[in-house]
Parts: structure tokens; C-alpha cells; sequence
């Protein structure tokens, strides 16, 4: 019995130790988290551009350390905006862009050494490299709705000697980096003396002689309805000038009156001269701040390492040449967090645009909540893998598996959409929140789907109204 007790001891000890490296391993593999890599390096390649508007390609796995592929069976996940190739075996579609190759008997593939290389087929020519394949994550049969990242991935154009008939010698299967790279070598700035003293070049311009030194920050005066205005420029000049007592005072006057010749709403008069200071006046508050832009440029140009700035005399009379001068931003299939937004708002300002188109929803996503709806966000603001996709979205744009994907996932509460309505309204920009109905509304339809579910298993009356 001794013997035997001491055989079974070994051998439990054995398989502890066993199962202790198993979980030792496990980590570096991937396995212990959701957004753990796979433990593979992957490369999709460009291998030929066929005169038929077809682009072969390949997915070149290498395995790193111990990593490996099971016999079980697996898939790979990944977007694609350019598409699939019909009828190539093992190459499922998903749902969008989202697409799979399954480890079935019919898969083409190579394998050499520790690379497995899959053979692929594009329905057109590849060009950008956004319609390359991305967000790739490795399923494992045994565990359909566990998926693991592969982050060591890189995307090969065609090589240099091959390029797209009728195209220029040298032109890459995907326009990459190192492309714009070389073209805008060939780029010649414009002279200084060339160049307006703001952009966009404004309707007049007239130079003066002398120059304005602010050795202080300046004395704003303004009327009561430009109190926001003036507020904006004291941080300008906060950021710019230093406070200096001992500094000759210059003054900057703020008014709303009607510039002449210009009925434009947001038309204004900028004079900045030697002895009496600046004056900058428009026919409505909003014109003002149109000005202000301006001075900003002018006054960044000027700023000196001492903390002064010296203002070229000049008299600019601007108008807008369109009334509506908009951006838009989709933060539905690429989601952009609050500050991003701000940071966007800021810009628009300093170049005068004056709308945000906000594109708010669509297939990938709904990023508004709404309280009385609550799977609006907690379904269809959220996308990552799943074996069902009942309580979230398939990846898309290569978001990955993730729910934590900042570009996959996110919404605005209702309390911050309105914080970024009076964040843009002081800067003078509309915005105009675009919910796409009746067509690219999948994101609210699965959505819908959830609150039909969940009504329906609460017993709640009459689920199918709501």
C-alpha cells in the first residue's frame, strides 16, 4: 500500500504540475482575457492585380513562442470594406463587412515551417488601404464565444515592380505613408510675402506701415452682448501675452455695427493700428467672433519668446462667400469621445466654419441615448464578438472583439450632448444631430430586437407595442 500511495502521490503531483504550467501558459497566449493577443503575428499581402478588377492576396500566420492552432477547429474574424470574392472555400460573410475563414477541409492553404499562408480573392482592385482586411481576432471552436486579438498585423502592398496597367511607374497596390510621402516632396511653399495674414483669404486686405507692440496683455472693451466675445479673447491673450504693469496699455474695442458695404450677417471690420490700438466690429455678434479668428491668427504670427507680441498695421473687411460652411464627422461607425469632439469644434472655429453635421447613427452604431430606450446604447452603441450577437454589435471597420474599442463602443448621455450643443453654440456653430431612419438603422432594429426580448420575458403586456 506504501508503494502504491507513493505512485499515486507522484502522479498527482505530476499532473498538478502539469495543469500549473497549463495556466502559466495560458497568459501568454492570450486565453486569460478578452483583449489578450492571440499569440500569432498575421500579414495580409497583396500577391498579384488581375486585369478583371480582382486583387489576390494571402494571410500569411506565423506562430510566436508556443502558440498554436488547435485541431478542434477555428475561425478567423475580420472587416473588409472591399469585400470577398465569391464561391472561395472556408470564406463565410458575417454580416457587413464582417467576414470569417473557418479551418474547414476545403480551406486553401500552404503551410511552411510555422507559417500557414491562406489563399484570398478581393472583387476589386486595391487602391487604399482602408479596404484592406482589419480588426482580425482568432474563435476557437471549443469556445465560440471567447475571441482573442491578433495585434501583431501589417497590411503589404503589391511590391514596386508590379503596378495597376495604365497606371504610373511605381504606383503601389495601396496607397501607403511612404506614397504621400514622396508626392508631397515635390510640393513648393509659397513666399511668405506671398501668403494673406489669415486664412481663408479674406474678401479685403489692406497693409499699413508700423507695427502694434502689446507688452501687456490688453484692456478689452466691449458692450454687454459680446460678453461672451470678449471673454474668449481675454483667454487668448492669457495664453499669448504676459501681464506686464509696467507696460504701455493698448486698447482692444469689441462692437456689433453694421460694416459698410457688407450685408452679410457674419461680415465684420478688423483694424489694428500703431497708435490706437484695435478695433474690430461686425454686423452681429457671430461676425465678431468670425473676427476674432483672424486676430488669433494674427496675433499667434506675432507672439514673441518674451512673452510680448508685435501686430503688423493692417484694415481686413471680411464676408463669408457661403452661408453654410459644414463639416461632418460619423461618430456612429467611428466612435470620437467628447474632448475629440471639442478639440474638432475648435478647429471649425478657427477656420470659420459654422455647422457640425453629427452623425449620430447608423448599421454600426447609435450613439445618443435616449432614456426611455435604454438598448438604443446598451445594445447598439456596443460592438465586439459574439457567438449570438443578441446584446451587442459585430465588429466593424476593424473595432475588434472588444467591447472596450473606443471606436467600436460608446455613446453620448443625454446631459453631455447637451454640453457640446452650448460647447459649439459659444463658438457660433450649429449643430445638426443626424438619426438615419428608415435605412442604415440595423444598430436601432437589433436594439429594438433587445427590448422586445426582455418585455417579453418580464411578462410585460402587450411587448410587441413597444
Amino acid at each position: 500500500m506504501n508503494r502504491d500511495s507513493t505512485i499515486l502521490k507522484r502522479v498527482i503531483s505530476a499532473m498538478l504540475l502539469m495543469w500549473l504550467a497549463w495556466m502559466a501558459w495560458l497568459p501568454q497566449q492570450g486565453l486569460a482575457d478578452e483583449s489578450a493577443d492571440a499569440g500569432f503575428k498575421l500579414r495580409w499581402q497583396v500577391v498579384d492585380l488581375a486585369p478583371g478588377e480582382v486583387t489576390h492576396a494571402r494571410f500569411i500566420f506565423t506562430r510566436q513562442g508556443q502558440a498554436s492552432l488547435p485541431a478542434g477547429g477555428w475561425a478567423l474574424y475580420f472587416n473588409c470594406i472591399a469585400g470577398m470574392a465569391e464561391g472561395q472555400p472556408g470564406i463565410e460573410h458575417v454580416s457587413g463587412t464582417l467576414f470569417r475563414i473557418h479551418s474547414n477541409r476545403d480551406l486553401q492553404h500552404q503551410v511552411q515551417g510555422d507559417s500557414l499562408s491562406l489563399e484570398l480573392r478581393h472583387p476589386e482592385i486595391m487602391v487604399k488601404i482602408d479596404k484592406a482586411p482589419s480588426g482580425p481576432y482568432l474563435v476557437f471552436d471549443s469556445n465560440p464565444d471567447k475571441a482573442y486579438a491578433i495585434h501583431d498585423y501589417q497590411r503589404i502592398p503589391l511590391e514596386r515592380s508590379k503596378h495597376l496597367p495604365g497606371a504610373p511607374e511605381g504606383f503601389s497596390s495601396l496607397v501607403n505613408p511612404a506614397d504621400i510621402y514622396q508626392r508631397n516632396l515635390t510640393i513648393h511653399d509659397l513666399p511668405l510675402a506671398a501668403l494673406p495674414p489669415v486664412l481663408p483669404t479674406p474678401l479685403h486686405y489692406t497693409g499699413a506701415e508700423g507695427m502694434l507692440h502689446l507688452g501687456t496683455r490688453p484692456r478689452i472693451v466691449a458692450p454687454p452682448g459680446l460678453a461672451s466675445e470678449s471673454a474668449y479673447l481675454g483667454k487668448l491673450f492669457e495664453h499669448s501675452v504676459r501681464a506686464d504693469d509696467k507696460a504701455p496699455l493698448v486698447t482692444v474695442r469689441l462692437s456689433i455695427e453694421a460694416v459698410p458695404g457688407q450685408a452679410e450677417p457674419e461680415a465684420y471690420r478688423l483694424v489694428i493700428d500703431p497708435k490706437r490700438g484695435i478695433d474690430l466690429s461686425g454686423n452681429t455678434a457671430q461676425a465678431v467672433f468670425r473676427g476674432l479668428q483672424s486676430l488669433r491668427q494674427i496675433l499667434f504670427a506675432g507672439v514673441t519668446t518674451s512673452g510680448t507680441a508685435d501686430l503688423p498695421a493692417m484694415t481686413i473687411v471680411d464676408a463669408p462667400r457661403f452661408a453654410y460652411r459644414g463639416l461632418m464627422i460619423d461618430v456612429a461607425r467611428n466612435f470620437q469621445d467628447l474632448a475629440s469632439l471639442r478639440r474638432l469644434i475648435d478647429l471649425m472655429a478657427a477656420f470659420k466654419l459654422n455647422t457640425l453635421h453629427l452623425h449620430l447613427s447608423d448599421d454600426e452604431g447609435w450613439r445618443l441615448q435616449i432614456k426611455h430606450l435604454p438598448e438604443l446604447t446598451g445594445v447598439g452603441a456596443r460592438r465586439g464578438h459574439s457567438a449570438t450577437w443578441t446584446d451587442r454589435l459585430p465588429p466593424a471597420y476593424g473595432s475588434g472583439p472588444d467591447l472596450s474599442d473606443a471606436h467600436g463602443s460608446g455613446f453620448y448621455s443625454q446631459d453631455e450632448f447637451v454640453d457640446l450643443l452650448r460647447y459649439a453654440s459659444k463658438q457660433h456653430i450649429e449643430v445638426i444631430p443626424e438619426i438615419e431612419m428608415p435605412g442604415h438603422a440595423r444598430a436601432a432594429v437589433k436594439a429594438m430586437e433587445a427590448r422586445y426580448r426582455r418585455l417579453k420575458a418580464a411578462g410585460m403586456p402587450h411587448a410587441d407595442a413597444y
